[in-house]
């Protein structure tokens, strides 16, 4: 069927009987269509209730989520983080290290390249 295995509960096979029984899913379309019905708890609960079928589940779908448009610089938050996590007593210890200098360098170069494309018109 194509369904992951860990949505195929007993109460979802169950249903799917079921519904099959009563002539409500008649082929394998229909039974594709739980790929996207199952992982959506709104929908799931709809098609599992008695009088819910596929179609009334497919209206209760929620709509995927639009990705932000901050979404490329999201790993920029977490090194910020990372780096504000780095305790004391580590920086004394990396104090005239070359390679971690370098690194600071290459992103604080970095850095300015990002911020002088983003306010520049």
């Amino acid at each position: 069927m194509g369904v992951s295995k860990k949505l195929l509960v007993p109460t979802v096979v169950d249903a799917v009987v079921r519904k099959v029984n009563d002539k409500r899913i008649t082929n394998s379309k229909d039974l594709r269509k739980l790929r996207v019905i199952l992982p959506d708890p709104v929908a799931r609960a709809q098609f599992l209730s008695d009088s819910g079928d596929l179609e009334s589940a497919e209206l209760r779908i929620s709509p995927i989520e639009k990705k932000r448009s901050d979404e490329p610089f999201q790993g920029l938050g977490a090194a910020v983080e990372a780096m504000k996590n780095v305790s004391w007593t580590t920086l004394e210890e990396l104090k005239g290290n070359e390679g971690v200098l370098k690194k600071l360098d290459e992103a604080e170069s970095l850095l300015r390249s990002l911020r002088k494309a983003l306010t520049s018109e």
